[in-house]
């Protein structure tokens, strides 16, 4: 009788009751009742020994699986308090959709992948986009010398450059940020930041050749050992024109320029 008792006990610990019945494919029927287990393994991958409820997830566990609010926990965590210390490397992409994690800050460079800058284009250093509006008029003996400034006046630059305005500047001379060419021809501009390109300059103000109004200009813009070279030139022509002859007396000339620099 007692043999018979064990092997009953045998019999249910080994195959306990389902939902359908002794033998049922069904799941295992544990509901009212506690059940203890120190791990589950399946035919392949970790043994879990755990369901974490550590939201900073510093366990760093492959034994380990957290819960669904742990999951949510640590991942707002880490999009609000994100400050980069050092390069932010992305390569391919983050989701299909729109990431929204507010603000931002790094410390360090925000790379599109290893070797390009957020901009594409430029593979060796940074590619910051600027727009700058400068306005250039005879100097104090016009003829011979030009006054060479930013006008930095508000919707008219996007992010200017760092440069010193050019007064009294004379051919083959320097002042500023600014250098005339011995020809007169070559007006050249070297911002502290180095200039890596540059897109054609846009007219806002003609004035030119004593304020004429029949004659037209139009401007060009190179890059030129680090900063942008202006020339000037008559409509429907390609030569150069002497800074200081076209400027004279009560002339000016006001024209925006939008270039990119490596810092």
């Amino acid at each position: 009788m007692k043999r018979i008792f064990l092997l009953i006990l045998f019999i249910g610990l080994v195959y306990p009751q389902t939902k359908g019945g002794a033998g049922s494919a069904n799941e295992i029927d544990y509901s009212g009742k506690d059940f203890l287990a120190k791990s589950l393994t399946f035919d392949v991958g970790a043994t879990i020994n755990e369901f974490s409820v550590d939201d900073a997830m510093t366990g760093n566990s492959d034994d380990a699986v957290p819960t669904e609010s742990t999951v949510v926990t640590y991942t707002a965590a880490q999009l609000a308090a994100y400050t980069g210390s050092g390069n932010l490397v992305t390569v391919g992409t983050i989701g299909t959709g729109v990431w929204n994690a507010g603000a931002i800050t790094s410390s360090g460079d925000i790379l599109a992948n290893t070797s390009n800058y957020v901009i594409e284009g430029y593979a060796t250093g940074r590619s910051v986009d600027r727009v700058m509006s400068f306005r250039i008029s005879p100097g104090t003996t016009p003829g011979t010398d030009l006054t060479c400034i930013d006008v930095n006046v508000a919707g008219n630059e996007y992010n200017p450059a760092t440069t010193t305005d050019g007064t009294d500047l004379a051919k083959e001379g320097s002042e500023g940020s600014w250098t005339l060419s011995a020809n007169g021809k070559q007006l050249i501009v070297s911002p502290t930041e180095t200039v890596i390109g540059t897109a054609q300059p846009t007219i806002d103000v003609h004035n030119l050749n004593n304020s004429s109004t029949t004659d037209a200009y139009y401007l060009s813009a190179t890059r030129s050992n680090g900063g942008i070279q202006f020339g000037i030139r008559p409509w429907g022509s390609n030569v150069a024109l002497d800074w200081t002859t076209i400027l004279q007396a009560g002339d000016r000339l006001q024209f925006k320029c939008a270039f990119k620099t490596s810092s």
